[in-house]
């Protein structure tokens, strides 16, 4: 039997859910929606997906279409909307990070999934790739003790349109919550602190900050350094940005999406990644059927994922405030 899908969302990062959804064997596109019409007909031909499934409101998709999960890949303002209706109907959601651009309305997304008891997962598709689950598997292994310290820089001048420009923290609210996720699972540590200051570069072509500058207190004690831009110029980092993890008895270098590891004694040695059928959005698509068919809670379930998206909320606080903000 197969697995139906619905997607909401046709924009650019829609047509890489559109590929992972064709690619994944036992799942089945039985909707597509998008209020631009010209954009829906287009990638629907692209896609050799039928008229008859093509929708520009969800109110109709909803109605005409059954399906086991929704892909919600609009805009974060947008989220709330969307959730709510399918969860009405008894439907799981797999929605593109960030949960939401507003905490309260996040909470209320995660209540909603709880007491009409669908499944409701977000996508945060850096951790699952090769690379992260390697480096999540080197710190559990203990062969450098504990880390102590984590050095994060992200750098990037992608040339970003849209919603993005508008947004009053555009690298903040749309791309670090990837990287304040990946500090989460890689250490297993959950966040007692957060202290920072942003900018925007008298370059840059957002009308919000687009630069900041963090210092992340972790349970335990483990101190993260966060330093990033969304309006780079020259020598960029990987999406993955680089890092340097610190350690008693030695250090986890993970740099343009390469390993590399050393003790106090050797020389860096690089580190092949863990093999992996699926990656990103593939394995996203794959645990949700997995959570649906089991059971179970996805690893990166709302609930969970409320947890990073307040770095990102106590990260604004700090910046507006000036001051240390506690979680």
């Amino acid at each position: 039997m197969s697995f139906n899908v619905m997607q909401v969302g046709v924009g650019a990062m829609g047509r890489n859910w559109l590929s992972a959804i064709e690619s994944l064997p036992g799942v089945e596109m039985v909707g597509l929606v998008d209020v631009n019409k010209d954009r829906l007909k287009e990638q629907a031909k692209k896609n050799s997906l039928g008229e008859e499934i093509c929708f520009t409101s969800i109110d109709n998709a909803l109605a005409a279409v059954r399906c086991d999960a929704i892909i919600n890949v609009t805009p974060p303002r947008f989220h709330k909307e969307i959730d709510l209706k399918a969860f009405q109907k008894g439907i799981s959601v797999l929605s593109e990070k960030p949960l939401s651009d507003n905490y309260d309305d996040a909470v209320r997304i995660v209540e909603a999934a709880k007491r009409n008891k669908c499944i409701f997962m977000v996508s945060q598709n850096y951790r699952f790739k090769r690379q992260a689950r390697t480096i999540r598997k080197l710190i559990e292994q203990g062969h450098y003790g504990r880390p102590e310290a984590v050095i994060i820089n992200f750098f990037k001048g992608h040339p970003f349109t849209g919603f993005r420009t508008k947004m009053p923290y555009p690298l903040i609210v749309d791309m670090a919550i990837h990287h304040f996720d990946m500090i989460r699972y890689f250490l297993d540590l959950n966040p007692s602190s957060i202290f920072g200051k942003s900018w925007n570069p008298s370059w840059s072509w957002y009308e919000g900050d687009a630069a900041c500058s963090l210092i992340i207190e972790m349970e335990k004690g483990v101190v993260v350094s966060y330093c990033a831009s969304f309006a780079s110029k020259r020598q960029e980092t990987s999406w993955n940005a680089d890092w340097r993890i610190e350690c008693p008895k030695g250090v986890i270098i993970f740099r343009n999406d390469r390993i590399y590891v050393g003790s106090n004694s050797q020389k860096l040695e690089e580190i092949c990644p863990v093999e992996m059928d699926w990656e990103g959005q593939g394995f996203a698509l794959l645990e949700l059927m997995n959570c649906a068919k089991e059971g179970r809670l996805p690893e990166t379930n709302g609930r969970d994922n409320l947890i990073s998206l307040r770095m990102v909320f106590k990260s604004i606080e700090s910046f507006e405030t000036g001051k240390k903000v506690y979680f």
